[in-house]
């Protein structure tokens, strides 16, 4: 029984054997250090049941397996443990007491089962169970390996992939080598080192907006739209822009590092979770790190603490000059109004011009339409739990969605009033869906265990995003596809903006308008990002990683 907790309902025989000799080296380890069959046993179950379960939870916050690494991840990370306390409280809370209670257990077990195996022949037996594993792994399982991509998004009690992940883990810890490359070919032209031209005049501003959890209601919803939701995703060229993005659920970071960096964060296969974390210093050329080329100031507003996540290291390795957090805002919620960031926007904005005739890229978070989405999301202090709310998740996000509206035409009336001689442009986009959309196909079951439709059909994984200016009309090629990787954003930022492009983006908007807006999965492999990357690597603008 302990077994079938490794695998998937109906197990090949390959993994069963897998998962078989896994458990026997981890009941063998046990019985080699407590010499208490019954303990050793009993622990066995719990610690497979532990993270089989685990997993699970991970997996239905954040459509992830367990990996290895994030045990590491977030016991060198504090800030990343509060996050998940405060927003994410299942995955937390309840194998925190689960753990508890079962050293509690294992404790008492311990000390009343006398010692009955031998440490010599307990050790001849653990050898023996070792050696089944090493002969299993290296010449006759079969299993997925976490380098393939698919393994991280599937089946989410797979406790054979979490086996395979400690040895990626190490073999990452001890090599690096996690942003995959391949040898280029034709299809991605090399880089050469020739600089963007210069401009003549004083270019745009560019205010970059993410709308937490934010997609269009279109997707799900066939009755007309409000028509002031309709404009809010419509950009000035009259379309509705749709975006592919790398999460479900959660994991804004995945998003925010495809977006400024330009490279599908599925490049990093099972260790994307962590991409600040490996990035950072790594990137050489960035939307922040190009713009200031063209002496853009640029500054973030973040609604989290800048630590969460390793991301402050990453933003300043990127080109940040300045990152406003929750702790110079002075507040004890990570989930304000919208309208409070954009405040805390346009002072800095006001500061700003107030000293320089330099353009600014602001970059902005928000966090209003955070699930959870059966809670009512009130302006002080955030989301608080009240009593159920009488209406679906659908409508709870539907009112924040209206607030957001209302928030944003604010912002630009802000900014056309307050700078009535700058130009801006503004791009919004969303990071990815809320969890609860999945309920909207009925996938809460089968989406689990059949991602094959991942990003290139699934619309769990489409959200929007949309160009706008103040004092400025945004340049929109009609080449652009109506969908497009959220890779290609930055790329086409700069267009937007009027910018001259280098040889990179002119390489992405070669690629863009050839594979219909896909990078990654421009082919099944990913290759053609991986060529990119090798690219990029040779021109100098990535450091291996």
């Amino acid at each position: 029984m302990i077994t079938t907790l490794f695998v998937r309902t109906k197990p090949t025989m390959a993994e069963l054997r897998y998962a078989g000799c896994s458990t026997a080296t981890v009941f063998c380890a046990f019985l080699l250090l407590s010499r208490r069959p019954g303990f050793a046993a009993l622990a066995t179950f719990s610690m497979v049941y532990g993270l089989q379960r685990l997993s699970e939870l991970k997996f239905q916050n954040m459509r992830m397996n367990l990996h290895a690494y994030d045990f590491i991840y977030f016991l060198r990370n504090r800030a990343a443990i509060g996050f998940l306390l405060k927003n994410i409280r299942s995955i937390a809370i309840r194998p925190l007491l689960s753990l508890f209670s079962c050293a509690i257990l294992l404790s008492l077990i311990f000390f009343i089962e006398p010692a009955a195996i031998d440490r010599p022949a307990a050790a001849v037996v653990f050898l023996i169970a070792v050696t089944a594993f090493a002969v299993n792994r290296r010449y006759l399982a079969s299993p997925r390996q976490w380098s393939d991509y698919w393994g991280y998004f599937d089946r989410p009690i797979h406790g054979g992939h979490f086996v395979d992940s400690i040895f990626e883990a190490f073999k990452a810890w001890r090599h690096g080598g996690v942003l995959v490359t391949e040898q280029a070919t034709a299809e991605v032209p090399e880089l050469p080192a020739t600089p963007a031209s210069r401009l003549d005049r004083l270019p745009p501003s560019i205010i970059l907006i993410v709308n937490e959890s934010t997609f269009p209601p279109s997707l799900y919803a066939p009755s007309p739209p409000d028509p002031a939701i309709a404009a809010f995703f419509r950009s000035t060229d009259g379309r509705t822009h749709g975006l592919c993005v790398e999460a479900f659920g959660g994991a804004t970071w995945k998003t925010e590092f495809s977006m400024l960096t330009g490279i599908p964060t599925s490049c990093y296969g099972s260790f994307a979770e962590h991409v600040f974390h490996w990035a950072a210093n790594k990137i050489h050329q960035s939307l922040p790190q190009y713009l200031k080329l063209f002496e853009y100031r640029t500054a973030m507003v973040d609604p989290l603490v800048k630590e969460f996540i390793g991301s402050d290291k990453f933003y300043n390795s990127i080109g940040f000059d300045e990152i406003l957090d929750r702790a110079i805002f002075g507040t004890t919620s990570d989930c304000e109004p919208d309208e409070f960031y954009f405040d805390r926007a346009l002072d800095w904005l006001r500061r700003h011009f107030s000293v320089s005739s330099r353009p600014s890229f602001l970059y902005i978070c928000t966090m209003s339409n955070h699930h959870p989405h059966d809670v009512q999301f009130v302006d002080d202090g955030g989301a608080v739990r009240t009593s159920k709310i009488a209406d679906t998740e659908f409508d709870e996000y539907m009112r924040r969605l209206r607030r957001t509206c209302r928030d944003y035409a604010n912002f630009r009336a802000e900014l056309a009033r307050r700078f009535p001689d700058r130009e801006f442009v503004i791009v919004h986009f969303g990071d990815h869906q809320p969890p609860f959309t999945s309920h909207l196909l009925g996938r809460k079951i089968v989406w689990k265990g059949t991602p094959e439709q991942f990003l290139s059909d699934e619309i769990l994984y489409r959200t929007y995003f949309s160009i706008d200016g103040v004092n400025f009309n945004p340049i929109i090629d009609g080449d652009v596809p109506d969908t497009i990787e959220v890779a290609y954003l930055s790329t086409v930022i700069l267009g937007a903006a009027g910018l001259s492009l280098d040889a990179v983006h002119k390489v992405r908007r070669d690629l863009m308008i050839r594979h219909a807006g896909r990078l990654f999965f421009a082919d099944d492999q990913g290759r053609i990002a991986a060529q990119l990357n090798r690219r990029m690597m040779e021109a100098g603008l990535i450091s291996p990683h």
